[in-house]
């Protein structure tokens, strides 16, 4: 069977409210669809999310790279040449993390619809699973966060990420407001986006420490390319720390585990490049010994359902969620047997993702 052709087309929904992290701020998702076809009829969905601030991709330049060299490349190839395919995804172009995520995406959607199977199931999951996901609070002031918190406790969620990277004080003021609102069951995890110098980290961390803010974990504190000071971070706190934009692929995984950098990995298919790299990272984190957190972009739900499939398939190792952007957003853009209820994504037995975009909606 061949890969005969593809579309690509915009694909945004409008937020519930605006989301800001100490890198951006924005009130609408701002994603890239792919379909792409084969010659039994069948098609796969993927989806790109324009992310600058982290890979350095807008919507423009995913689109380029997708339908000038991306998707090109893989035209007439044999869909169940699988090895040849992923590597031709691969190799066409350097870097482009998010615009190869959703070719990827859509060839396995493809693959698997053709061959009658979940997504998951290719990935070794026998059945449908439920995943709890926590929700984003976004960087705000400290009555706006509370208000935030409350309203996710009111809609179910009990896991909730405070985004700051911030003034450290202030930080600390925003994260001890939420935990008084909230109280002591519901779990809290801090995300600073990079914002904290390693010294600023370490002095916030072991500050909510000494007033017992029971803080799950902290997701990546310090620059991007600091791993020495994400080390030092690390060390010198007992929360556990989360690498995420320190983390894109296989090379950058081994060398946070080997130095001892962060207690677990972040994985996301558009720092990745799609779901193939992910699931290697996966094995080597399993491998170690280290756990991981399925996360994502401020993704639509194709992207998210993508990540979903795979962390069902890997519970051992991945035993964080962060996959909400379905419940920030006020429409859906897309019709999936995936249904997304208080917090939860429950995959269904649909062949593929499971998953068709509305077209008719603009």
């Amino acid at each position: 069977m061949k890969i005969t052709h593809y579309e690509v087309t915009p694909l945004t929904a409008k937020l519930i409210t605006p989301f800001k992290t100490a890198l951006r701020a924005t009130s609408a998702t701002d994603g890239i669809c792919v379909r792409l076809f084969g010659d039994n009829g069948k098609y796969g969905v993927g989806e790109a999310a324009a992310t600058a601030a982290i890979t350095g991709e807008t919507s423009a330049s995913i689109t380029f790279s997708l339908t000038n060299i991306i998707l090109p490349s893989i035209i007439g190839m044999d869909l169940f040449d699988k090895t040849a395919v992923l590597v031709k995804i691969k190799s066409c172009i350097q870097r482009n993390t998010s615009a190869k995520a959703a070719c990827e995406i859509a060839y396995f959607d493809l693959y698997t619809k053709t061959m009658g199977i979940p997504l998951y199931k290719y990935f070794g999951a026998s059945k449908p699973v439920s995943l709890k996901t926590d929700i984003t609070i976004s960087l705000d002031t400290p009555e706006k966060m509370v208000s935030d918190s409350v309203t996710a406790i009111g809609r179910g969620f009990d896991i909730l990420k405070l985004k700051l990277g911030g003034d450290p004080r202030s930080d600390l003021y925003r994260l001890e407001a939420v935990r008084e609102a909230v109280g002591k069951k519901i779990i809290l995890r801090i995300d600073a986006n990079q914002g904290w110098s390693p010294k600023e980290a370490i002095f916030i961390i072991n500050e909510a420490e000494r007033r017992n803010l029971g803080v799950e974990l902290v997701e990546q504190p310090v620059k991007a390319a600091d791993i020495e000071g994400l080390e030092t971070v690390s060390k010198g706190v007992l929360t556990p720390v989360l690498a995420d934009e320190a983390v894109f692929g296989i090379s950058d995984a081994i060398e946070v585990i080997k130095r001892g950098a962060a207690d677990m990995i972040n994985i996301k298919l558009m720092k990745t490049g799609g779901l193939n790299t992910a699931a290697s990272v996966i094995s080597i984190c399993r491998e170690y010994g280290v756990r991981c957190m399925m996360g994502c972009m401020l993704e639509n739900p194709v992207g998210v359902i993508a990540a979903a499939h795979l962390a069902a398939a890997n519970a051992d190792v991945v035993t964080k969620i962060d996959l909400d952007p379905p419940f920030l957003i006020s429409e859906n853009p897309v019709s999936s047997s995936v249904k997304f209820e208080k917090g939860n994504i429950i995959l269904s037995d649909a062949p593929g993702l499971g998953v068709e975009i509305n077209y008719d909606r603009k």
